[in-house]
């Protein structure tokens, strides 16, 4: 393949405004084997920079020059790259390839734009053994058992488990703008997915919310909008179980389970709690990284 270049007189305008800008090069094209324009525009892309002068390469135009084998090219550079992002046309690589990553940023901290969108929720699972036992409280004369975080144990010993994170009691949103999202703040949410406030958030009490994820959508004039999702559970206290067990406290999305026992009463088998354990199921969170206040 024969390709011979020459930058036009008129290449290089400039133009720069309050929400825009941007520059053009324009070449004078000859080729000498009959190459097609899909050979003429990946001539272009190796030919040419992806940022150029501050801009984002983002158009190649290819048109006929008035005789055979004749070609004017013209490449845009403007503020934003493919589709309104920030990747220039035919990626970095000058070679018609994508970029190694397309759809993400540079480094954790370079803005996210146009082509971005997220979603993030907990994922739900099934566990047999809590992270702590928080309390265990025994029917009065009755020994204490400790299963060392093992939950819902039948009478074989054996842990029947409980799904995480627990369904909450009640839900709310708070959607907010946002200037700026980088890929340091979307491992943010999705480390917060799932886990419960470690200090009080919203005028909720530490253990009442959890953080059930977040979508985000970017609209180009506009940035960013977040909607946060929330559940709650409230904290209790003095939660009788049965006449005889009295458990002092327990979070909102902490888990309690009950031990029973059969006795005899008066020739008829009778079953009664003997245990109620209070397990930490979640892992807690610090809700003011989000930013969104608290």
């Amino acid at each position: 393949m024969s390709i011979f270049v020459n930058e036009s007189p008129d290449s290089r305008d400039l133009n720069n405004g309050a929400d825009s800008g941007g520059e053009t090069l324009r070449y004078n094209v000859r080729t000498t084997a009959g190459e097609t324009e899909a050979q003429i525009y990946l001539a272009a892309l190796q030919g040419s920079f992806p940022f150029f002068n501050g801009f984002i390469r983002n158009k190649i135009d290819i048109k006929p020059n008035g005789a055979p084998h004749l070609w004017k090219v013209e490449i845009e550079y403007g503020t934003t790259g493919v589709g309104g992002g920030n990747q220039p046309l035919g990626g970095v690589g000058n070679d018609g390839s994508p970029p190694p990553n397309p759809s993400g940023p540079g480094n954790d901290t370079t803005p996210l734009t146009a082509g971005f969108s997220f979603s993030f929720t907990p994922r739900k699972s099934h566990i047999t053994h809590s992270l702590q036992t928080v309390s265990i409280t025994t029917r009065l004369g009755a020994l204490e058992e400790d299963f060392k975080g093992a939950i819902n144990v039948g009478k074989d010993g054996r842990p029947e488990g409980v799904d995480i994170p627990p369904d909450p009691s009640f839900l709310f949103k708070r959607t907010v703008p946002r200037a700026n999202v980088t890929a340091a703040y979307l491992r943010t949410i999705k480390n917060m997915c799932g886990k419960v406030n470690t200090a009080a958030f919203y005028e909720q009490a530490a253990g009442e919310v959890l953080y059930m994820g977040c979508d985000g959508n970017y609209t180009k004039g506009e940035g960013w909008t977040l909607t946060h999702s929330f559940g709650g559970a409230e904290n209790e206290v003095h939660i009788s179980v049965g006449p005889d067990i009295d458990v002092p406290s327990k979070k909102g999305f902490e888990y309690m389970w009950v031990r029973y026992e059969e006795v005899n009463v008066s020739g008829l088998v009778v079953t009664r709690p003997r245990a109620a354990y209070v397990e930490r199921v979640l892992e807690e969170g610090n809700f003011a990284l989000l930013e969104i206040g608290t």
